[in-house]
């Protein structure tokens, strides 16, 4: 399905290191991978008390790793802390089919809540298995499906909580036979419950991963481009693009040349500053790199400069104040063995997002912490 474009990089990951999934209550295991990515984390995360539990200030990490049940090979959103400690299944409770998946974590401003996707188990057996958009606290409780998915809707994913926490933005897939086409990208009203699309795919593109700007004005998200939309198409390339969100659909304009194959963008929480990286379509073996740009395509900086079978620099965002990129680093071809890193904006000082050694983690998040 063209939709599963958006996790397939985790599912890669997870399907490698099915092995070592872990239980809500045992860590994962550090990676002896990431041999670049040196063991000490970003300055200012400070150590919480030995426990699971989430405290209003505590600074967390959420991302997307193994977790047990079901079938295996599944993925759930995890928590831990800058340090190494208390690493837990954030969200247990939420029900999941046999082969479900949680996906796609991310944190309100205020750091008190996480938004993601997950597989809904009232289809475990259809020949679709929907996708919704929960809410839960940080600590897993108060969960709240704020979109459910129903046919023709076929998934809903990458949620983003805008600047003033109002609103999500996420991507909508529409089942069309035996696979599914993304049309559009879309905003969800937390209080009205009110949905308006933004803007919608033209040709055989496909677009996924929207972030807003600092303002809440304007979103940026992906674009892929497939030879076609059935189940045989195959993806050629991907670029950057840009909408102003109105209540009106609106066109996307693309900010990257298509030659450098930038995918999953960011945006800087205080400036004009729109983060990626790079893959070489088809080929999935090239090197990965971080890249920064402005909203109008100018000033295209690369931050990375990694060689093929070096690290690959993957799924990047910033932290909260924006002095880092925390992002997936996989070492070798393709996407085994990822582990969460950090690196600053210069592209100086690689680490370990957790400072006991490198962890097992795709898209990684840090909270915002209460000042």
């Amino acid at each position: 399905m063209l939709s599963r474009f958006g996790v397939a990089i985790a599912l890669v990951a997870l399907a490698a290191c099915s092995s070592t999934s872990a239980s809500p209550s045992t860590a994962r295991p550090a990676s002896s991978g990431a041999s670049s990515v040196s063991a000490s984390s970003p300055s200012g995360s400070a150590a919480s008390p030995a426990s699971d539990r989430v405290g209003v200030a505590d600074s967390w990490i959420v991302d997307e790793g193994p977790i047990t049940g079901g079938d295996g090979g599944r993925a759930g959103n995890r928590m831990v802390r800058p340090d190494g400690t208390g690493d837990h299944w954030a969200t247990p409770d939420v029900p999941l089919p046999a082969k479900g998946w949680q996906v796609h974590p991310d944190w309100s401003p205020d750091g008190q809540r996480i938004v993601f996707a997950a597989d809904d188990a009232r289809q475990d057996g259809a020949a679709i298995v929907t996708r919704d958009l929960w809410l839960s606290d940080a600590n897993g409780g108060n969960l709240d499906r704020v979109f459910d998915c129903e046919l023709p809707c076929a998934e809903a994913d990458d949620p983003a909580w805008s600047p003033d926490g109002r609103t999500l933005a996420f991507a909508v897939f529409d089942a069309k036979g035996d696979f599914n086409v993304n049309t559009r990208i879309a905003v969800l009203d937390l209080q009205t419950r009110r949905i308006r699309t933004i803007t919608r795919a033209a040709g055989t593109d496909n677009l996924t991963g929207p972030r807003w700007s600092p303002d809440g004005r304007t979103l940026v998200f992906d674009v892929q481009h497939y030879t076609n939309l059935g189940p045989t198409g195959t993806i050629t390339g991907t670029a950057i693009a840009t909408v102003p969100v109105t209540d009106h659909v609106a066109a996307a304009r693309v900010i990257t040349p298509w030659s450098l194959g930038a995918t999953y963008p960011d945006w800087h929480p205080s400036q004009d500053l729109v983060l990626f990286y790079t893959r070489v379509w088809p080929d999935l073996t090239g090197p990965s790199n971080l890249y920064t740009v402005r909203s109008d395509g100018s000033h295209l900086t690369q931050i990375t400069r990694f060689t093929k079978g070096q690290t690959r620099a993957t799924q990047p965002t910033f932290t909260p104040d924006g002095s880092h990129i925390i992002f997936t680093a996989v070492e070798g071809d393709d996407f085994g063995n990822p582990t969460m890193a950090v690196i600053a904006l210069d592209g100086s000082g690689l680490t370990s997002a957790t400072s006991s050694g490198p962890m097992f983690g795709t898209h990684p998040r840090l909270r915002p912490t209460v000042k």
